[in-house]
C-alpha cells in the first residue's frame, strides 16, 4: 500500500463533500440468542467457513433483491451464516446529522436507494468487537443505503462534483504502474516467471478503482491520493 496524505476531500460551497457513500441500516436478530465471547464468535465463523458453508447463495441474494424491489417494504429480512433470521430496517428518506470532531461543524445526509452489502470471512471477523457481541449477527449479505449530503435549510440534495478529469486518472495510473515496474516486487515476479515459463513476460498491467473517482483528494505534491 502506498503512503498517502491525510488530506480529505475538498469541501466546495454548493458541492457535496460526499462521493460514492453508503450507510448501514439498523439490524437485529428476530430471535435473540446467548451472547458469544469474542473468541467463540471468531471460532464459529472459521468453523463454518472451513466446513464449506456457502456465505453467499443465489437463493438468498435473489430473495433479498426481491424484497428491495417492493417499494412499500419497511424491513428487509436476511439470514446470518448460522442460519438465524435477521431483520433490517429500511430507512429510505431518513436524514442523519453528522458532527465533525476536527472543527465541530455539522452537516447532514439523507438515505436513498438500497443496495446489497457483502461481507467475506475476513470482514466478518474484523467487525467483531465487545460492544457488538451482545446482538452478534454475522451477516455475509445485508443491506445499505446510498447516501447523499443534505441541505437542511433548502430540503434538497446537495449536487455531487463531476468525476476527476480523464487525463488526471490516466497520468495517475501510468505513474503508479511505472513505480511498480521499478519495484523489487516486479523484479522478483519477473525472475519467477522467467524460470518457470519459457519466454513468459509481463506485457500488461491492470489497475482497479476500489471506489469513486469523483472525490478530489490530493496529496501535498498535487498528485491524486490513491491506495
Amino acid at each position: 500500500m502506498d503512503e498517502t496524505s491525510s488530506l480529505g476531500p475538498t469541501v466546495t460551497e454548493g458541492i457535496s463533500r460526499l462521493g460514492l457513500a453508503y450507510s448501514c441500516t439498523h439490524c437485529r436478530l428476530v430471535e435473540p440468542r446467548e451472547k458469544q465471547t469474542l473468541e467463540k464468535a471468531k471460532q464459529i465463523i472459521d468453523k463454518l467457513y472451513a466446513s464449506g458453508v456457502p456465505f453467499f447463495t443465489k437463493k438468498l441474494i435473489q430473495d433479498m433483491w426481491d424484497q428491495i424491489k417492493r417499494e412499500s417494504a419497511d424491513k428487509i429480512f436476511t439470514k446470518d451464516i448460522t442460519g438465524a433470521v435477521v431483520e433490517c430496517d429500511v430507512e429510505m428518506g431518513k436524514v442523519q446529522k453528522v458532527r465533525e470532531w476536527e472543527d465541530d461543524t455539522e452537516w447532514a445526509y439523507v438515505c436513498k436507494e438500497l443496495v446489497l452489502n457483502y461481507e467475506c470471512r475476513a470482514s466478518l471477523r474484523n467487525n467483531i468487537d465487545d460492544h457488538r457481541l451482545k446482538h452478534w449477527k454475522p451477516c455475509s449479505i445485508s443491506i445499505q443505503h446510498r447516501i447523499y449530503e443534505w441541505d437542511s435549510e433548502a430540503k434538497t440534495i446537495i449536487p455531487q462534483r463531476a468525476p476527476i478529469a480523464h487525463e488526471m486518472v490516466t497520468k495517475t495510473f501510468q505513474d503508479k504502474a511505472q513505480k511498480w515496474k521499478d519495484s523489487p516486487a516486479c523484479e522478483k515476479l519477473t525472475t519467477i516467471l522467467s524460470s518457470s515459463a519459457k519466454n513468459h513476460e509481463i506485457d500488461k498491467v491492470i489497475g482497479f478503482a476500489l471506489g469513486t473517482m469523483s472525490c478530489e483528494c490530493f496529496n501535498e505534491d498535487g498528485s491524486l491520493n490513491t491506495r
